[in-house]
């Protein structure tokens, strides 16, 4: 049985080309079902292993996707015009920006916003939150 190595050395190597790729990924093929538009090329998609696209063109529009159990949305600007916005998590660092947690206390005054990032500091920082509201 060959090794690891030698399987790897003995595989077909092909450039990597990703716009190649999201061009692939974008065309309705195969068990999935979905549309076109021949004029705009707006795509509405739902992939045979459960992804819905909706995408107006290349880098703009939305994926729900079901083995990330996530909603993306992908364009160069979002704007939302509303009178309220409710966001709700049930893990109290769950939303994030930027990868670093909104810290849950930051109505506090002289609070930051974000909290550091690392398990560590985290329990840290919510140590000394619990400790300056008991002092309120």
């Amino acid at each position: 049985m060959p090794t690891w190595r030698e399987r790897v050395r003995n595989q077909k190597h092909e450039p990597f080309d990703p716009q190649t790729e999201l061009f692939k990924e974008s065309k309705i093929k195969g068990n999935d079902l979905g549309m076109v538009s021949p004029t705009s090329g707006s795509v509405f998609r739902i992939s045979a292993d459960g992804k819905i696209d909706l995408f107006a063109k290349s880098n703009l529009g939305i994926r729900i996707d079901p083995q990330t159990d996530s909603i993306v949305f992908q364009a160069p600007r979002i704007q939302m015009l509303t009178t309220t916005t409710n966001v709700f998590t049930s893990d109290p660092i769950g939303f994030k920006w930027n990868l670093l947690p909104f810290n849950p206390t930051a109505i506090v005054p002289g609070m930051n916003a974000f909290l550091p990032p690392g398990p560590s500091t985290i329990v840290n920082t919510f140590r000394n939150i619990a400790e300056d509201l008991i002092r309120l």
